[in-house]
């Protein structure tokens, strides 16, 4: 059999014989049938590249968050439909050649052109979190966004490529876990572990400023019959209305803080004179000394003692200035309850372990009265 040289060399003498004639018409046949594979082979690849890119559209679409696509200017090159629907109900192919300016009030959309500029310029990917704009009225909202640059195979920069989806179910996981952690689940007050927190930062700002804090330790007045007698649902009331009525006669620089039981604490972090943190204490005590309200018709008295120490007058570490504080709330018990005692020097110290982190060793015994 001939081959396909042969044959064109039959072709290129110039045959006009029969053979000639065949020869011709085997090559246009050859060139049609080649023409013939290739457009089949080109509609095929067509074809499946329609369906891979039906296919990627389906995956990308499937996403719950925002996919983009953009060029170096910031123009959508493509997106998916939770980004278009988030953009103001659009489709995909509206957004395209669009920029985050044309979507966005402009803060928010310098803040991303920033964002996509920082990531092209340093070249390598970025996750980035974020507070983000919600209703009025509504709980603030957390987004999560990934950036990478994209290039040629060259190394050209092309744009960027990134996703962003809300993160707001995460933190607010995270703020409940911190709750457990810092805040008593009764009164919501700061707990034991914040209030040392707090305090040993109001020690260190007071050391370096060479100001004065203050420490008061409120126990209520015979409470245990009260909460023995009407019941510990009562009790929680009560306590609940406690800590609201403390918060009330303090700064927002303060902290009011529950340690436990029928025990409160107040830091008062900058004071200028020991009066001013016994009138604090004087006002937390008339507070507690009027009649308390509470559901199910319960209408309950109670009286507090208070023990009020300074820093660094009566210690200069938090161990030193609870364990003042405690010996001045019981002396303030010892001398008849529902008063406020600033420590002196020479105060015992209770049998009970003053509210810091760190318990006191145990001096002699107090008052075995179990009223409270």
């Amino acid at each position: 059999m001939a081959s396909h040289q042969q044959i064109n060399d039959l072709v290129d003498d110039g045959r006009r014989d029969e053979i000639g004639d065949m020869v011709r018409a085997i090559k246009v046949f050859k060139h049609d049938l080649t023409r013939a594979v290739q457009a089949e082979a080109e509609l095929k690849g067509a074809t499946l590249l329609r369906q891979k890119e039906r296919y990627q559209r389906a995956l990308v679409d499937s996403f719950p968050f925002e996919v983009w696509l953009k060029d170096t200017e910031g123009r959508f090159l493509a997106v998916n439909q939770a980004l278009a629907h988030a953009r103001g109900d659009q489709t995909p192919d509206d957004l395209v050649g669009m920029t985050e300016f044309d979507l966005l009030d402009y803060s928010m959309a310098s803040t991303l052109r920033e964002e996509d500029l920082a990531v092209m310029q340093a070249g390598v990917q970025k996750l980035t979190e974020r507070s983000c704009t919600s209703a009025p009225g509504n709980a603030p909202c957390w987004v999560e966004t990934y950036r990478a640059p994209v290039t040629d195979d060259q190394g050209a920069l092309l744009g960027t490529v990134g996703f962003s989806r809300d993160i707001t179910e995460r933190y607010q996981a995270q703020e409940e876990i911190r709750q457990l952690a810092l805040y008593d689940p009764l009164t919501k007050l700061p707990n034991r572990r914040l209030l040392s927190e707090r305090l040993n930062q109001a020690l260190a700002s007071a050391r370096r400023d060479q100001t004065h804090l203050a420490l008061i330790f409120v126990d209520l007045d015979k409470f245990k019959p009260i909460n023995d007698s009407l019941g510990h649902g009562v009790g929680d009331l009560l306590l609940y209305a406690v800590a609201q009525r403390i918060q009330h006669c303090v700064r927002e620089v303060d902290t009011a803080a529950r340690l436990g039981g029928d025990e409160f604490v107040v830091l008062l972090p900058t004071v200028e004179a020991s009066d001013q943190a016994v009138l604090v204490a004087e006002k937390i005590r008339h507070a507690l000394n009027q009649p308390f309200e509470l559901a199910g018709g319960h209408v309950v008295s109670i009286s507090s003692s208070s023990g009020v120490a300074l820093y660094p007058e009566h210690g200069e570490d938090e161990i030193a200035l609870s364990k003042a504080a405690d010996a001045a709330m019981y002396r303030a018990k010892a001398l008849g309850r529902d008063n406020v005692q600033l420590h002196q020097s020479g105060m015992l110290v209770s049998m009970v372990p003053p509210a810091s982190v760190a318990p006191v060793a145990p001096p002699p015994a107090p008052s075995t009265d179990p009223s409270g």
